[in-house]
């Protein structure tokens, strides 16, 4: 049984194979509020944790930016790096500066899988 704040919950009821189907009552939308149409959320969140690793699992595990956005007082502009700090890209805004890597990132990783920048 999933309660339910509304006055109607969710029945669990066992099949022959051992998997599960879900029950309800639909009147007046209750139901639908709560979990979406034909439990659409519900089964959303389900297939999210039914899903989700233990990442310990996988051991350490080492992230490193692809690209920095850092303030250079001396040009008073952003300066976009990349892992090496090789200057990319500067503006005096930093939102600009945050479109362009935007893009640039999208167009290495388009090409890194083959396609066309």
């Amino acid at each position: 049984m999933i309660r339910l704040k509304g006055p109607y919950d969710i029945a669990l009821n066992q099949g022959h194979t051992g998997s599960y189907g879900l029950t309800t009552d639909w009147w007046d939308g209750h139901v639908e509020r709560e979990v979406g149409p034909e439990y659409g959320r519900l089964l959303q969140l389900y297939a999210v944790h039914k899903t989700q690793i233990d990442l310990n699992a996988l051991g350490r595990i080492h992230v490193r930016r692809a690209t920095h956005i850092i303030y250079d007082n001396a040009d008073r502009k952003w300066v976009v790096t990349d892992m090496l700090d090789n200057k990319l890209f500067s503006h005096p805004s930093r939102e600009v500066c945050l479109e362009w890597e935007q893009v640039y990132l999208e167009k290495r990783e388009t090409l890194k899988h083959g396609g066309v920048a």
